[in-house]
């Protein structure tokens, strides 16, 4: 059954839509309640009646009602049991028939049934032994166990078995219906549809019509031989045999494989009339509302389908895409996943689940759902890409080209053309530039949307491939698109050639003849890409005068903007964009990462919540939460956060990035180092420059000068992170000329306040302090709202003994940043002398907003001692000692209030300690207090 494609969620894989257009309707049998009868006999034979319509639920619910009031009738239980087995319940249908043959019920009648529940449960063993033909009477009961025994066989492949037990029915009562079905079946298996069909058409002549089983074998058989229409047809004439509506929902079913809605709406609704409540009516009307993209119906009927069908395959897995097309892939996800355990062998719930996994970043998760049907090597073109889709995410291109090329052999049509277009931007990715031209030149002719799309690729490809004049004639003898499109495509071949001037020139060729919007947007990417933003804007200007400018436009207008500066226009711009179709999850996102970069979190939050749920769990917004996440100190959380997001994204640079990040902002740097060097072993090299600038800085920090020049070696790029680092390892090599000469270089280039940092330290190191005061004001004069540049100052105004301005900065950066902890904590320590409650309040602040890191800790155990409150004090001392173990000033600390706490001998191990660690500015104060603790020892008690 085909139907359309729903519309998924903005980010999510094209994969999806296929796959929920794939899904195939597959047909099975189910409930109207009557009332129920007060005389026990008359609610049999209405639950009887009730049975042969298939109406499960009531029929269960009326015989249920009987045994609660009658509990010895043996022919409500059997009835029971037959619901049971037809419920796909062979557990319950085991339990009430043992107990009906231990209340009379003839073995004749029992045994069958019992075989029957055991065959459903798949105990073979245990039907072989039920199914002893010794244990009744009639030829017709010893056939019947025969077939059973036949079935059980076949269902273990063990054909030859089945043929024999056949043989034996047969011999009993050539004519058992029952022997003919379970012949069919096996001619089923072994591919014989039009031996099967003709065996079933016997049973049904065997029968007087009036049995459904091998009307349904008949249909089975012909569709799937491909005769839809002849199953179509059989399924009405069965309609009119049996008067049975599981016919009509059959006739349904083929009607809406044939796309004939109408028809098939004329027998839901005839369902709905005989069996408003029943399980056929709520799976075809389901059906019927996904074929025509009502997928809310479909969701709705097919929710009801499943609660009185639960483990009905294919109903999960149609709600499980009616469920995606609606955006809800938590409901999607927990659906499909039932539906995987409910038939753990199909292909297509394991499909869906997996490319809705892959969506989601789970990698992981997605590869257990999808190594089964990697192992049985299937060839459905879907399964092929999404095959190709788990290889791609685990990092092996050039499995997922080669498997995407075999779904590209076996499509056809629209799907065969978009796997094309697919299979060529891998192939290039990958490299393989000649495989990709041969892949599009097939496909580049026309005025389509992929028509372009392959035009464009394969003049990449030429262009890749050297051929960049052949590019160029394919530009312009495009005939997809008009002449707007092929000024683009030969603009774009100047580009990629490396002559952006010749890029610009046919643009603005194109532009003179027609104001078209595409040309303006080419024109000023160009123009922004050089530097020329006042010109990239007037591009953008002139579109919209001539009454052509888009939400494209918009945003990049946006991204011009906060290139130039002007941070709350680029907001402005981006707002207006938050409710467009195509282009407001990126500007949600975006607007999201300017308000974090200015410290308002909670305003970042709610753009974020603003998002699909699709949109939620792409990296990009996982990182943002992350950073969130440490923004407000919730350190472990972000740790596990960013764990994640290394985890499910492995080859991206950012969650190893934020992993190390949040180690070292909890104090663990041999967790951020080993987080960085993980992220090296699976980053691709070339995205790796972040991991390798990032580790280079951290062991730099610690002293391991050849370590940070080894990850910069062979680094091409000179970045202004790459200019930095270079000029600190200069100053560590003892070359401050060198050191100072390189860290202007990456301030002029734009560096942020680390540039800042590094040339303040060098300045400082060299006596020239003016300098670096100087460097930080100039800082400040191009961006005001720096904090940490406003950090700096305060440092170096306190470092060089002028602490009234010091003090007056900090009082000024936490009127801005109420929250900053740095500023806190050396606010407070200035306040000590002149305010030791304030500066109390405001170190416990500073600890409330980094609780992890050392001189807060100490600096606030250090207050408590000045304020006569050791025992609070020793904890905080105790936990800046451990976080920083080779800083002698906390351990002075330490054992100071140790001392005065009467614990004489840790204390003077602390100052011990503190002592071999080198200078510091407390030690004399040290030296002094370890003398009169030895002295003191000494004296004895």
């Amino acid at each position: 059954m085909s139907a359309a494609p729903p519309k998924t969620a903005p980010g999510r894989m094209r994969v999806l839509a296929g796959l929920a257009l794939a899904v195939v309707a597959l047909v099975a049998a189910g409930c109207d309640r009557g009332g129920q009868p007060r005389d026990a006999a008359a609610a049999v034979a209405q639950a009887r009646q009730l049975l042969e319509e298939g109406n499960l639920r009531d029929a269960t619910i009326l015989l249920k009602d009987v045994l609660q009031r009658d509990p010895e009738r043996p022919d409500a239980r059997w009835l029971l049991a037959r619901a049971y087995i037809a419920g796909a319940q062979p557990d319950a249908a085991i339990k009430e028939l043992r107990r009906a043959i231990e209340l009379g019920l003839d073995e004749e009648v029992g045994l069958p049934a019992l075989a029957r529940a055991h065959l459903l449960k798949g105990d073979v063993p245990k039907v072989l032994e039920v199914a002893d033909p010794a244990r009744v009477r009639s030829p017709a009961a010893k056939a019947e166990l025969h077939a059973l025994r036949a079935a059980a066989h076949l269902a273990r492949g063990r054909r030859a078995e089945a043929r024999r037990e056949l043989e034996h029915a047969r011999a009993q009562a050539p004519d058992s219906v029952l022997a003919r079905i379970v012949a069919a079946r096996l001619a089923l298996v072994e591919g014989r549809r039009d031996e099967a069909a003709a065996l079933a058409r016997q049973a049904i002549e065997a029968s007087g019509g009036r049995d459904r089983r091998p009307w349904e074998l008949l249909i089975e058989a012909l569709a799937a031989g491909g005769r839809v229409q002849e199953a179509e047809r059989v399924a009405g004439e069965a309609l009119e045999a049996t008067g049975l509506a599981l016919f009509r929902f059959h006739r349904a079913m083929f009607r809406l494989r044939l796309g004939r809605l109408d028809e098939a709406q004329a027998d839901v609704e005839a369902l709905a009339r005989a069996a408003p409540k029943s399980w056929h009516r709520q799976y075809a009307a389901g059906i019927l509302a996904f074929q025509r993209r009502d997928y809310a119906a479909a969701e709705e009927r097919l929710a009801e389908a499943a609660r009185l069908k639960p483990y009905h395959y294919p109903t999960l897995l149609y709600l499980g895409a009616a469920r995606i097309a609606l955006g809800r892939e938590n409901s999607a996800r927990e659906t499909l996943r039932r539906a995987v355990r409910v038939a753990p062998g199909r292909v297509m719930g394991r499909l869906l689940l997996g490319a809705l996994l892959l969506g989601e970043g789970d990698v992981e998760g997605a590869r257990k759902v999808l190594d089964p049907v990697e192992r049985a090597r299937v060839r459905h073109a879907l399964a092929q890409e999404v095959l190709a889709a788990l290889a791609l995410a685990e990092g092996d291109a050039g499995r997922a080209a080669e498997l995407l090329a075999r779904a590209h052999r076996t499509a056809s049509g629209r799907e065969r053309e978009r796997l094309a277009l697919g299979l060529g931007r891998l192939l290039l990715r990958s490299g393989r530039t000649e495989e990709a031209l041969a892949v599009l030149d097939a496909y580049r002719e026309g005025d389509s949307d992929a028509a372009r799309a392959a035009q464009a690729m394969e003049a990449l490809a030429l262009v890749r491939a050297g051929r960049a004049d052949e590019a160029l004639r394919l530009a312009r003898a495009a005939r997809a698109g008009d002449a707007v499109w092929r000024a683009l495509l030969e603009s774009q071949v100047h580009v990629w050639s490396g002559a952006p001037e010749r890029a610009v020139a046919v643009l603005k060729a194109a532009w003179q003849k027609e104001k078209a919007e595409p040309l303006a947007l080419a024109l000023a990417r160009l123009a922004a890409a050089r530097g020329a933003l006042d010109e990239a804007l007037g591009y953008l200007d002139a579109a919209r005068e001539a009454g052509k400018a888009t939400a494209r436009a918009a945003a990049l207008r946006a991204r011009i903007e906060l290139a130039r500066g002007r941070t709350d226009e680029a907001k402005r711009l981006l707002r207006g964009l938050l409710e467009d179709r195509r282009l407001g999850a990126a500007a949600r996102l975006r607007l999201a990462a300017l308000e974090l970069a200015a410290g308002n979190a909670d305003e970042a939050e709610a753009l974020l919540r603003g998002l699909p749920e699709a949109a939620r769990r792409t990296p990009a917004v996982r990182e943002l939460d992350v950073r969130i996440a440490l923004a407000r100190g919730r350190l472990e959380e972000a740790r596990k956060m960013a764990a994640g997001l290394a985890a499910g994204w492995p080859r991206l640079p950012q969650g190893h990035l934020l992993a190390a990040r949040a180690a070292e902002a909890l104090g663990d740097t041999d967790a951020a180092i080993a987080a960085l060097r993980t992220g090296l072993e699976r980053v691709p090299p070339r995205a790796a420059l972040p991991l390798r600038v990032r580790l280079a800085d951290l062991l730099l920090r610690r002293g391991d000068v050849e370590g940070a020049e080894r990850q910069l070696a062979g680094i091409q790029r000179e970045t202004t992170a790459v200019l930095l680092l270079r000029g600190r390892i200069a100053a560590a090599r003892g070359d401050a000329g060198r050191a100072l000469a390189l860290l202007r270089q990456a301030q002029a280039r734009g560096a942020g306040p680390g540039a800042l940092r590094a040339i303040v330290r060098e300045a400082w190191r060299r006596g020239e302090r003016d300098l670096a005061l100087r460097s930080v004001r100039a800082w400040l004069e191009r961006d005001e709202a720096d904090r940490l540049a406003r950090l700096l100052e305060a440092e170096l105004l306190l470092a060089a003994g002028r602490t009234d301005e010091a003090r007056g900065r900090y009082e000024a950066i936490l009127r801005r940043w109420p929250d900053d902890p740095i500023a806190l904590n050396n606010l407070a320590s200035l306040l000590a002398d002149e305010d030791l409650t304030r500066a109390l309040e405001l170190a416990r602040r500073a600890a409330a907003r980094a609780p992890r890191a050392a001189g807060v800790a100490d600096t606030l155990g250090w207050l408590l001692h000045r304020a006569d409150r050791d025992e609070e004090a020793l904890a905080h001392l105790r936990r800046a000692v451990a976080a920083r173990p080779k800083e002698p000033a906390y351990r002075y600390h330490l054992a100071t209030v140790l001392a005065r706490l009467g614990r004489t001998s840790e204390a003077r191990a602390e100052l011990e300690e503190a002592l071999g660690l080198g200078e510091f500015g407390e030690r004399a104060a040290a030296e002094t207090l370890l003398a009169e603790l030895r002295g003191e020892a000494a004296r004895g008690p």
